[in-house]
Order: structure tokens, then C-alpha cells, then sequence
């Protein structure tokens, strides 16, 4: 997988171990944070099913763009233009 920020070799991987690589080597500097907190808190919640998730939270992400334009809980501004 190849993003703005580098590249990982996912082959052989299994799908928590290419969730933490991605959010290591590829996901951008202002969003590690949240990622890694949603890895470690979908697994609690979902009782460690084989690909875990916790929809509502992952969602809101999405909602709070749809109301805010923005994706990042601590931005105030944003660039967005239409």
C-alpha cells in the first residue's frame, strides 16, 4: 500500500497486524492518534470478533464531517470549498 506518507508491504499479513501497519507507516500525522485509540477500543467492544469494529463511533467520523466539514474532532476551520 502506498499513501502521501510512505509505503507497506501488506502480503502475509493478517488484518489486525495490516490495520497497524497502515496506521504506523501510512495514515497522516494528525489522524494516528484517533486511529490507534479506535484500534484499540473496537476489540473491547466487540468482543474481539475476527475483524472488529464498533460502527457508531466509526460513523461519526463521517457524520461529523457531513455537519462540520470537518474530519478532526479539534479542528476549528476548515478549507473546504464548494
Amino acid at each position: 500500500m502506498v499513501s502521501e506518507q510512505d509505503l507497506v508491504d501488506l502480503r502475509a499479513k493478517s488484518s489486525k497486524e495490516s490495520a497497524r501497519l497502515i496506521i504506523e507507516k501510512c495514515a497522516h500525522p494528525m489522524y494516528k492518534d484517533q486511529l490507534r485509540d479506535y484500534f484499540e477500543h473496537a476489540p473491547r467492544f466487540s468482543f474481539n470478533q475476527h475483524i472488529s469494529h464498533d460502527l457508531k463511533q466509526a460513523l461519526s467520523w463521517h457524520i461529523r464531517l457531513q455537519e462540520t466539514d470537518l474530519l478532526h474532532p479539534d479542528h476549528q476551520t476548515t478549507t473546504r470549498q464548494f
